[in-house]
């Protein structure tokens, strides 16, 4: 061990270049053979090796587990690493390889900076921009999804998408995320009628849609948020026992699950709820919980 960085850092340059990715690389590999080893570690090797292909995969691996665990800005560094890291190979990546990468970072930023981040335009407008053909209608899909989520609501661009993805829509579970994204866009424009019938609809599909399925296509749970939105839907509607019940049911949903956004993202419009019904003491147990755990998480959103 060295006492100073400087000392560490003299020590490695100190070794010859050829050698020192040859260390790097013995070293992915030793790690690769511990089932404990973290994969953004092995990635690290592989990338000082200069070995791309297999930092890429690594740099992939670590991406898909930290945006799994909610570990949000982890997982779009650990993405952008991978896409930079397959640039540099001399065979280029499968198109469909570079679009689920793009579509991973792309998210993770969703989760990481929230809804309308422009950030999160730049990794799915590669995708959108893609001829017919190249590829498979449900990657154009989730890269449509993840684009509404980071247009800001007021656009007509906004509007435009859905009806792409109403047009495309062939699964249960993408006709929930199309009557999710529907009802959001209804309830900021204050058609309240409308959203609360696609908040619905997009409810009852969901109740038998397992998680997997659409986590594919949104960085939270598209069941949480419809009941957490109905909830103040109702409340401006002057229905507020049943908007209490609809956002009781959003936190509840969202504790059971144990994701953390989506808790995030309840307790924030349950917070928005009761500040609308003028009930201070629910206001604040709600929006301190919201506070903590996005502090915690570093989910800029919802604090």
């Amino acid at each position: 061990a060295f006492r100073h960085a400087l000392l560490r850092d003299c020590a490695y340059e100190s070794i010859p270049p050829k050698l020192r990715r040859e260390w790097h690389r013995r070293a992915a590999a030793w790690l690769s053979q511990r089932a404990d080893a973290a994969p953004a570690d092995i990635a690290q090797h592989f990338e000082a090796a200069e070995a791309w292909r297999e930092a890429c995969a690594s740099w992939w691996k670590a991406a898909e587990k930290a945006y799994l665990g909610e570990f949000a800005r982890d997982a779009r560094e650990a993405a952008v690493r991978a896409l930079a890291a397959a640039a540099k190979h001399d065979e280029p990546l499968a198109a469909a390889d570079k679009a689920e990468l793009e579509l991973l970072a792309g998210y993770a930023t969703l989760m990481a900076e929230g809804y309308g981040a422009k950030e999160a335009r730049q990794f799915f407008e590669p995708t959108m921009a893609r001829g017919a053909g190249e590829l498979a209608d449900e990657t154009l899909f989730r890269a449509l999804s993840g684009m509404a989520a980071a247009t800001p609501l007021g656009r007509s661009e906004t509007l435009a998408i859905m009806q792409r993805l109403d047009d495309m829509a062939r699964l249960p579970a993408h006709r929930m995320m199309v009557c999710y994204g529907l009802g959001n866009l209804m309830f900021w424009r204050g058609d309240f009628a409308e959203s609360l019938r696609h908040f619905e609809e997009a409810i009852q599909l969901g109740e038998t849609i397992p998680a997997h399925e659409w986590l594919r296509y949104s960085a939270d749970n598209p069941m949480v948020a419809c009941h957490a939105l109905k909830g103040i839907n109702l409340g401006f509607s002057g229905e507020a026992a049943a908007a209490r019940a609809a956002a009781a049911r959003a936190v509840a949903a969202a504790r059971r699950e144990g994701r953390v956004h989506a808790l995030c993202f309840a307790l924030t419009m349950a917070a928005s709820l009761e500040l609308g019904l003028d009930n201070a003491d629910a206001t604040e147990q709600f929006a301190a919980e919201g506070l903590e755990l996005a502090t915690q998480w570093h989910f800029p959103l919802w604090r």
